[in-house]
């Protein structure tokens, strides 16, 4: 006879008799289940205080990489460094000969924002650094010229002063020997330079005022010319137009700003170490670098000056770099190279020596100076992550007297320390998670094998293998839950 094993109950039932047995079989040895139990709880809690760490800490270094910015900052070791306005002939030989693709395509490189100056001039625009040189160029129209022995030396009335920072119509003047024998009832136009010395008055010594954009039109300004013209009513002067357009010139020169256009104005040393920074109003937007609108960032000594603001415009001509690239190359006669209007949208705190730095999209398609001015090639955006890469590639492109400084805002001292917290999280959490599946994996293989005789059982009563697997998947889930 055989023995056969019935469900009394049905399916149903005889699933709830399935979930009983494999709840019983975990209790029937209480303290390896708790064991078994807290082993579990420790391992889990483990694992999630890892990835929780883990996810924190990435969660930190991605808003430190968008809040601190790396740049490479490539720079020419000239004679006269760190002037920032020179023009060094050597510089601009071996610049030419220097490879900047290297820099513009590394695999670090976010952006190469190479330097890219040109001298310009806003009316109504006065320098101080100008004002205050002792010695400073004059053009001026004389009369009453009279001889002092007891200074060995002439007096004039100025009839006009075409250009002079400080010497006005009708100042009494003293001129130096040199301009030759004067007469006290003729009208003379000198060029000379001007200061205050040993004198009340303003003292004027010979000089002839070169411009190399007169000399290339053939145009020669005298030191001194008789400019007297006789009339039915007295004497007077008739000035040559060549004389307006040199005071008109030096007008220019001795006020000219330096136009800096930028594809990025925050990756530029002096606002990226923040020794200048906006005051007032914002830093051009990704549309105005695209686009190459019109706009420009002024300091705050500037604004004053033209007595603007937030949102005015103001006019600026544009004109490329005399030899040796410390004046505007410029001739009154030729008129700028270019002008346009732009509108003010941001103002900057003032740095003494950059008083007259303003700054514009590269976009806007205003060209560098034929000489470069000062000794900054550029700067690369690096990712900050790749800066050590970075340096270890481009130093060796470095040639001669040209370096490579990379300066990262703090990003490295910041970043470091959680990048190692981080590679140790990952490590641990890996360790974790292998633990914790080995324990799963062992205890369900010691079920299985300490259930086998029960599943022998079963099949010898007839309970058939769709219940006896069905057993221990569930006992196995409830491990599993646990």
């Amino acid at each position: 006879m055989t023995a056969r094993w019935v469900n009394p109950h049905g399916d149903a039932k005889g699933g709830m008799v399935l979930i009983r047995n494999s709840l019983l079989s975990l209790v029937r040895t209480k303290g390896k289940t708790l064991l078994f139990t807290l082993l579990i709880f420790a391992l889990t809690l483990t694992l999630s205080l890892g990835v929780s760490v883990w996810a924190s800490i990435r969660q930190f270094l991605d808003d430190a990489d968008d809040f601190y910015k790396t740049i490479g900052l490539i720079e020419y070791i000239g004679q006269s460094y760190p002037e920032d306005l020179v023009s060094d002939p050597e510089m601009a030989e071996d610049l030419a000969n220097l490879d900047l693709s290297g820099v513009e395509n590394d695999p670090a490189t976010l952006l190469w924002n190479q330097t890219s100056r040109y001298f310009g001039y806003i009316e109504g625009f006065k320098r101080d650094d100008k004002v205050t040189q002792t010695f400073q160029p004059a053009l001026l129209v004389i009369s009453r010229v009279t001889y002092n022995s007891s200074y060995n030396a002439y007096t004039a009335v100025v009839a006009r002063s075409i250009y002079s920072s400080f010497i006005q119509d009708d100042d009494l003047i003293i001129l130096q020997t040199g301009y030759g024998a004067l007469e006290s009832d003729r009208y003379y136009v000198i060029s000379g330079i001007a200061y205050i010395d040993w004198s009340p008055y303003g003292i004027v010594s010979p000089a002839v005022h070169e411009n190399a954009a007169a000399e290339a039109n053939g145009i020669d300004i005298p030191l001194i010319q008789d400019i007297t013209v006789e009339t039915d009513t007295g004497i007077s002067y008739d000035l040559p137009e060549v004389y307006e357009n040199a005071g008109r010139t030096l007008e220019v020169s001795q006020n000219f700003i330096l136009v800096n256009s930028t594809d990025d104005l925050m990756s530029l040393y002096p606002f990226h170490q923040e020794e200048e920074y906006l005051l007032e109003g914002r830093e051009f937007t990704a549309e105005e670098y695209e686009n190459g609108d019109r706009v420009v960032i002024i300091p705050e000594f500037v604004a004053t000056r033209l007595e603007k603001t937030i949102g005015d415009t103001i006019t600026i001509g544009f004109t490329d770099a005399d030899e040796p690239g410390e004046s505007p190359h410029y001739w009154a006669g030729n008129g700028f190279r270019n002008e346009a209007e732009f509108k003010i949208v941001g103002i900057i705190n003032t740095v003494k020596g950059k008083e007259w730095y303003v700054y514009i999209p590269g976009s806007v398609g205003v060209p560098a100076t034929t000489l470069p001015i000062g000794y900054t090639v550029g700067q690369a955006v690096v990712r900050n992550d790749e800066a050590g890469d970075f340096t270890l590639r481009v130093a060796q492109l470095m040639d001669g007297r040209f370096t490579l400084t990379v300066y990262d805002q703090g990003y490295s001292d910041v970043a470091v320390p959680f990048i190692t917290i981080l590679n140790i999280a990952k490590i641990l959490t890996a360790i974790v998670a292998v633990v914790e599946l080995a324990v799963l994996i062992f205890f369900g293989y010691i079920f299985v094998y300490r259930q086998r005789e029960t599943g022998e059982s079963l099949l010898m009563l007839g309970a058939g293998k769709p219940w006896v697997s069905g057993y221990f998947p569930l006992s196995a889930g409830v491990i599993a839950l646990i």
